[in-house]
């Protein structure tokens, strides 16, 4: 059985990836953490632990479906402001303008509420009722 070796560049990259990898799911375990995804998850470490400690991708796809989708644009618009620069303040009154911005555009385009059917000038007759025994 012939054993094949693995050049310099091919193991240097290879760490790279799994260094990334490492560094990535540490971000999400982050992330988790910040929105205290540890409180509502069914792993009981991570409870415990009060610290996202289970498998991280999988848990934020199941706990960002909790948030609704003003709480997903207030978010988005806040970080990215950080990211930007702004003061947490600045971040966060930038924020609440996307939030109403999102909702006038939802207002917008939302299905009209059915028509009200036109008032009758007569009053409808009135029925006897027959009662059966």
């Amino acid at each position: 059985m012939k054993r094949t070796r693995r050049t310099t560049r091919e193991r240097t990259r290879q760490r790279s990836a799994d260094r990334h990898a490492a560094s990535s799911e540490d971000e999400q375990r982050h992330c988790n953490d910040v929105f205290l995804f540890f409180r509502v998850c069914d792993n009981a470490a991570c409870r415990r632990n009060r610290s996202c400690s289970g498998e991280p991708a999988g848990c934020f796809e199941r706990h960002w479906s909790r948030f609704s989708e003003a709480q997903k644009v207030w978010l988005r618009a806040g970080l990215e402001a950080r990211q930007q620069g702004q003061s947490v303040a600045e971040a966060m009154a930038t924020a609440e303008a996307q939030v109403l911005r999102w909702r006038k555009e939802q207002a917008r385009y939302a299905t009209p509420a059915p028509a009200q059917p036109p008032a009758r000038e007569t009053p409808a007759p009135v029925m006897p009722r027959i009662r059966t025994l």
